[in-house]
């Protein structure tokens, strides 16, 4: 028995790596509980918090100094007092206008932080040298073109464009809109991202004259996100932030492109130049997509 324990002890997996003993995984086990048990609690109820506050400020502000809806009380007794009447539609509106802008909030905040986990990853991966973020081009249908994320690598340039959407996804690369697909009570089109992406290559190849062949475009959803249902062919790559590491690493088994390290940083000088433009530029950048958009929908 002694030796049959001396070998388990000594297991080693193909990698060469010793196993983790069983104390090890149960000390592993009960950090893991711990952090559901209280950290997961706590997280809860901050975002719970800041979301009340949040529906509090604005709804007491709309509903006070916009709408100017007077509440009707009537006293009971003493300090007691009952709300006799409420305005019921001045009162919804002013509801349905406070859902709205922490909806808009909540939509802003979500799209950032999916670009801030798609950077980190991608600087774990390139170095923060090699990677560049809100970089805006000369565009054709408007005055300039914002790219989420790019990355220099030795085998090409990733173009990344993210999409911080869950549920599932409907679209094929035909299609001028695709479908998010919550249930069937909630679903949300929006601008096809291959589309999107074909813009921004376009304006990375005049810019930084490259050829076709030495862009490598990639359109990432969140990991929430099913993409089972969208129809397009395997290199147009729209794969999830979890594949990420798997396709760069696919990619780069090939040496059908060589990018050395000089023109890389010519490369990145030239990107740093577009990646701190003024507040200007990004406030009509973001009114003429939005003026093509409904232009678009109109049609």
């Amino acid at each position: 028995m002694p030796a049959a324990a001396n070998i388990t002890a000594n297991i080693t997996n193909v990698s060469g790596a010793t196993l983790p003993s069983g104390a090890e995984v149960g000390a592993a086990g009960i950090i893991v509980a711990l952090v559901l048990i209280i950290g997961l609690p706590i997280l809860m109820f901050v975002f719970g918090f800041i979301w009340n506050a949040l529906f509090a400020l604005f709804y007491n502000y709309i509903v006070t100094r916009v709408a100017k809806i007077q509440l009707d009380f009537g006293q009971i007794t003493g300090s007691l007092h009952e709300l006799k009447h409420i305005p019921v539609l001045p009162t919804a509106l002013a509801i349905a206008l406070v859902f709205t802008l922490l909806g808009l909030i909540s939509g802003i905040l979500s799209g950032n932080y999916g670009e801030f986990i798609l950077y980190r990853k991608i600087v774990g991966i390139f170095g923060k040298d090699y990677v560049f973020t809100n970089v805006y081009l000369d565009n054709k249908n408007t005055d300039h073109t914002e790219v989420d994320v790019i990355a220099l690598s030795n085998h090409g340039i990733y173009v990344f464009e993210m999409k911080n959407y869950s549920g599932y996804i409907y679209g094929s690369e035909k299609d001028q809109y695709w479908t998010q697909v919550l249930n069937k009570y909630s679903k949300h089109k929006f601008y096809n991202p291959l589309r999107q992406n074909y813009a921004h290559i376009k304006a990375i190849e005049k810019y930084l004259e490259l050829n076709e062949n030495e862009i490598i475009p990639v359109v990432v959803f969140s990991n929430n996100s099913k993409l089972s249902k969208i129809n397009v062919k395997k290199e147009n790559h729209i794969i999830q932030i979890k594949d990420l590491n798997r396709l760069i690493n696919s990619n780069a088994k090939s040496d059908f492109i060589d990018i050395p390290v000089i023109r890389r940083k010519e490369i990145s000088v030239k990107l740093i130049e577009r990646s701190n433009m003024p507040q200007e530029i990004k406030n009509k950048h973001i009114e003429q997509v939005t003026n093509l958009q409904e232009k678009t929908l109109l049609e």
